[in-house]
């Protein structure tokens, strides 16, 4: 299965060490998550402006994702979202197979629902469910233990 978490949803990993954790557990077991240039460098700019953090650790965080993460970089935009700055999350999402977008924009990219073979989700939770079986985050990753 393949995941493309856009950028509000990767800050809020980033900024919460037990997101972390469970971000880098699901990709060891079998998820990949992809993203785009474009995706890490808004996470950046949000982690120094929103969140001061430093240019520098905003760079370590954002390379971290980059580390575990299939890049893919479009260089055009289909048109889809409400919003025009939603465009390259979705075109990264298509572009990079993603099954899945993980996205806390409830007027943007959720309303889109599903775009050509890429579904629109708010977490990780409905992710666990539709693919493995699994009620939630925990229980899958209490599986992965085992």
């Amino acid at each position: 299965m393949r995941v493309l978490y856009d950028s509000s949803s990767l800050v809020r990993v980033l900024m919460r060490r037990g997101e972390i954790l469970k971000f880098k557990s699901l990709l060891s077991g079998g998820i990949v998550h992809v993203t785009s240039p474009y995706i890490l460098a808004e996470v950046e700019r949000v982690l120094v402006d929103s969140f001061g953090r430093t240019r520098q650790k905003a760079k370590v965080a954002t390379r971290l994702v980059r580390n575990l993460s299939v890049m893919v970089n479009p260089i055009e935009f289909e048109r889809v979202s409400p919003d025009p700055n939603d465009d390259p999350i979705v075109t990264a999402a298509v572009e990079g197979k993603a099954d899945f977008l993980v996205s806390l924009d409830q007027k943007g990219l959720l309303v889109l629902g599903k775009y050509k073979d890429v579904t629109m989700v708010r977490d990780l939770n409905h992710i666990i469910g539709l693919s493995r079986g699994f009620d939630n985050v925990e229980d899958f990753l209490a599986d992965l233990k085992k």
